[in-house]
């Protein structure tokens, strides 16, 4: 069981960059969010943090170095079933995956 706090349209923006990465690649490094989502490194590193913080459980691995993460998932699958983050549908199509 989840306990999430409301996220922010930003936050959601990037938890939803997130998702769409990790369906496409697997594992996501900072460098594939910050391409999507135009956002500089170190603000990226903040919005995980605060994903973090907020109760999404993201899992981090590194490679070479190099830290990648993706979801949980079993949070990942109660989300695509159940959308407990309530991310509205707009907020998606403005991502145009």
């Amino acid at each position: 069981n989840f306990n999430i706090m409301p996220l922010t349209k930003t936050e959601q923006q990037v938890f939803l960059v997130i998702y769409a990465l990790e369906d496409e690649k697997g594992l996501v490094s900072y460098a594939d969010i910050c391409k999507k989502t135009g956002l500089p490194g170190y603000v990226v590193s903040e919005y995980i943090a605060r994903l973090v913080e907020k109760g999404i459980p993201i899992i981090r691995k590194y490679v070479n170095n190099i830290p990648y993460i993706k979801l949980n998932p079993e949070f990942k699958r109660l989300q695509a079933k159940e959308n407990i983050l309530m991310i509205d549908t707009a907020q998606k199509e403005l991502l145009n995956f």
